[in-house]
């Protein structure tokens, strides 16, 4: 048996050659605001203090998010994290490939430390959710830091890596803007 091949004539017309060789338009990339590139305000002295007691690295300055709607709804419990390569870079191997997991339930379990709470650490998790772009989502007790600093949409949070006897700690600082 043999295949039926059609062929289409050739464009002989000066404007339909034209019109084909023209360049595919390409997606600009999207600039920065300057409010993304604002470089972030000191870790509180606090958290540094807290931090040092313990033994911890020298925290790294990793993402600031504004906090939207969704951030701050009791019934989410979890915050997308914008720009997570910072973050990624931070994690060594293994915890990556945790962060990496394509199970929905299982991430990297993450020890957060907040500048207002002295006696208290959330343990959060860290996981990669595929949401029409791969997106890094802190989950678990985000709400018990939401409500204990009092935050809501516009407010900003910045993220610091830290370890503590190898132990990624991701200090969380709140900041106020309404």
């Amino acid at each position: 048996s043999q295949a039926l091949v059609i062929y289409k004539p050739r464009a002989t017309n000066k404007k339909e050659i034209k019109k084909k060789s023209q360049p595919i338009p390409r997606r600009s990339k999207k600039k920065l605001s300057t409010k993304e590139q604002e470089p972030p305000a000191p870790l509180p002295p606090p958290m540094q203090r807290r931090i040092q007691d313990r033994g911890g690295s020298d925290p790294v300055f990793l993402f600031q998010k504004d906090l939207t709607c969704s951030d701050v709804n009791p019934s989410l419990n979890r915050v997308f994290i914008n720009r997570s390569e910072r973050l990624v870079e931070a994690l060594n191997e293994e915890e990556r490939r945790m962060v990496n997991n394509e199970d929905y339930y299982s991430g990297l379990r993450v020890f957060t430390m907040d500048q207002h709470a002295e006696d208290r650490d959330c343990e959060m998790e860290l996981t990669k959710w595929n949401v029409g772009s791969y997106m890094i989502v802190l989950k678990k007790e985000w709400m018990k830091f939401v409500r204990a600093n009092n935050l809501q949409e516009g407010d900003r949070v910045e993220g610091w890596g830290f370890r503590v006897q190898g132990v990624f700690y991701l200090g969380l600082n709140a900041i106020i803007r309404n």
